[in-house]
């Protein structure tokens, strides 16, 4: 992920972390290492923010290399000045993405777009009916839309997943992974902060924020360390004590 990019996605994270826990600051801006990722300030006073998003690490090389296929896929769509379409692909469920296998499965989507690519303001779905043996172990159903002149297109992956529970291991691992980072800071901060985010937008971020996880005390070498979860979608203040 590029510099810009990385700042544009913590920016966004803080401020729905902001929205969510009603925390309020008079002004905020991105850092660049070896600062924190945001500095925040109240009056005089600066704040530094460090800021992790969680992923299963395993899910998450498998939901890349499922968007690569559909990267590869929409570049041989495009090469045949396929008309702009918003994309969407459900994979099969027991469905495997590996590299050595992308420009095939890329090489039938784009196929498979541009045969029944709808006109535009029309949406169609495809499912096995429609596709080769081969695709049908990949994708359970795919959904085209027709982009209206002058709009640009997107293809997707539509995903879903049973959403696992946090545990006390793995949310101290997630804390202990950034322990080092305090003593990296050369500004001095009146309050250092960890916010911890569990996005949205992918299965393998997904986590459900329970009780015991409420409940539970810290090891933490920040002031306060929070939890921006996607299960409920909301924030709270981890309980912790000093390293």
């Amino acid at each position: 992920m590029k510099d810009a990019e990385k700042a544009r996605l913590e920016i966004a994270n803080f401020e729905n972390f902001l929205h969510l826990g009603k925390i309020r600051f008079d002004r905020y801006e991105s850092q660049r290492p070896p600062e924190p990722d945001i500095i925040a300030w109240r009056g005089r006073r600066q704040f530094g923010i460090e800021i992790t998003n969680f992923h299963r690490e395993r899910e998450k090389r498998r939901e890349s290399e499922e968007d690569k296929i559909l990267e590869a896929a929409l570049a041989l769509y495009s090469r045949r000045n396929g008309p702009e379409l918003l994309l969407h692909a459900m994979w099969a469920p027991h469905f495997t993405a590996r590299k050595k296998d992308r420009a095939q499965i890329a090489k039938k989507i784009a196929a498979l777009a541009l045969r029944h690519r709808p006109a535009p303001k029309i949406w169609a779905t495809l499912d096995w009916h429609d596709f080769d043996q081969d695709l049908m172990c990949v994708v359970d159903h795919i959904s085209m839309y027709g982009m209206p002149k002058g709009m640009s297109g997107l293809w997707a992956a539509a995903r879903g997943a049973f959403v696992p529970g946090w545990d006390l291991t793995q949310l101290q691992s997630e804390i202990d992974r950034k322990k080092d980072k305090p003593e990296q800071y050369r500004t001095p901060y009146y309050e250092i902060w960890l916010l911890i985010v569990s996005p949205f937008g992918t299965p393998s971020s997904w986590m459900e924020l329970n009780e015991e996880i409420r409940n539970a005390r810290f090891v933490s070498s920040f002031d306060k360390t929070f939890l921006l979860s996607s299960f409920p979608l909301d924030v709270i203040e981890l309980r912790s004590t000093a390293r």
